[in-house]
């Protein structure tokens, strides 16, 4: 597969690099790219580049749009004047055009500019063109790693990186690295963590290992060799916490599983008195039915059916239980993690069941149970 190729299999994740010949900045968020060999293509700007030139040219990004709403001429004249202005900086490296030769624009096949940056002198701009080489090789090449890919709602891309000599029917865990990239929102993150391949449960670290707002700042921290050593180093720890969890389970209340479920866009609506709707965005029908059941057949745990249970206070949700544990909802949501639909379901999501699962004085169960035993008090 040529380099090309690859690009175009992860298109809507791996940018090119490149450097225009002319640009013309047609709009706050469209501009024109002279590519060379008479290829001159229309790109969008997204939110890193789109914030990297207003910061250039000192003007707010809803001043410039609403001014290019009401009088374009005036915006372009506008623009171009802080485009002067940038060239009569003290320092040369400081001083920024279009088409300075150490200007990149890093640009996804569909048309789109997801970042930019000046690199001010040449051994900077070989030094990230080197960084950048290595991102894609990291990202689409197998010769050290494997992983699993989603292209989901609202932009978000997931990979979960493993070593390429996993063995998943042997292995009881397998140490990895989540990365969690959105162009549209300029946010990408890195969490280290196992994978239980038999249960299909994720235990991604409670907190980011990597955390950007440009591209940019990304592609140069970001190291997967050294991240996934990292993430091997702590996976005998977590899985020895993923034990404890499974020997100790807390059960999940009404008012934690109802929030977490909208949290994460699966909302829990009535389709009767007695029965919740099926909830369309779960792909795995078992954990579908767990949850409908949950809802469905408190009539037989406490005499209330699913209407009662919904008008209920939170106060008192936090009472409701029905043996489905907290490990039991972060097994369904890692099911769910790389599908389409389960866009919202992020790794910040799980690591926040993680930490009620290593901080169970959080959960709902164990303020119940501090209640209960002040009041026999």
């Amino acid at each position: 597969m040529s380099n090309e190729e690859k690009l175009n299999l992860y298109g809507n994740a791996i940018t090119r690099v490149v450097k225009p010949k002319n640009v013309i900045w047609k709009a706050p968020t469209r501009m024109e790219l002279d590519l060379g060999n008479d290829n001159t293509m229309s790109f969008e700007l997204l939110k890193g580049a789109e914030s990297y030139l207003h910061k250039q040219i000192d003007i707010k990004i809803p001043t410039s749009k609403e001014l290019y709403k009401k009088a374009d001429d005036i915006w372009k004249q506008l623009k171009d004047r802080q485009l002067d202005k940038c060239l009569d900086r003290n320092r040369p490296e400081e001083q920024f055009s279009l088409t300075k030769p150490t200007v990149v624009y890093m640009t996804l096949s569909q048309g789109e500019i997801v970042d930019i940056q000046d690199l001010q002198n040449e051994d900077s701009l070989e030094t990230f063109l080197d960084k950048h080489q290595q991102f894609v090789i990291d990202f689409t090449t197998k010769s050290s790693t494997m992983s699993f890919y989603q292209d989901g709602k609202n932009g978000l891309i997931k990979y979960v990186f493993y070593d390429k000599n996993t063995d998943f029917e042997k292995d009881e865990y397998i140490p990895i690295l989540v990365v969690e990239m959105n162009h549209q929102k300029s946010t990408y993150k890195v969490y280290t963590g196992i994978l239980i391949y038999k249960s299909f449960t994720f235990i991604p670290s409670i907190s980011c290992d990597l955390d950007c707002d440009r591209l940019y700042d990304f592609v140069n921290h970001f190291d997967m060799a050294g991240m996934l050593e990292h993430s091997k180093e702590k996976a005998p720890e977590l899985y020895g916490a993923y034990l404890r969890f499974k020997q100790n389970p807390i059960e999940i209340s009404v008012r934690e599983l109802t929030t977490l479920l909208k949290r994460v866009g699966y909302e829990v609506k009535l389709e009767t008195d007695e029965k919740i709707l099926p909830i369309k965005s779960f792909s795995d029908e078992v954990n579908h039915q767990k949850v409908q059941d949950f809802y469905n057949k408190f009539r037989f745990v406490t005499g209330e059916n699913v209407l009662d249970l919904m008008k209920l206070s939170d106060f008192r949700k936090t009472f409701r239980y029905n043996k489905l544990t907290i490990l039991d909802v972060l097994e369904m949501l890692s099911k769910e993690y790389l599908t389409f639909d389960g866009a919202k379901i992020t790794a910040e999501v799980l690591g926040d069941i993680v930490y009620k699962l290593y901080d169970t004085n959080k959960t709902d169960k164990a303020q119940v149970l501090t209640i209960e035993k002040e009041l026999e008090e």
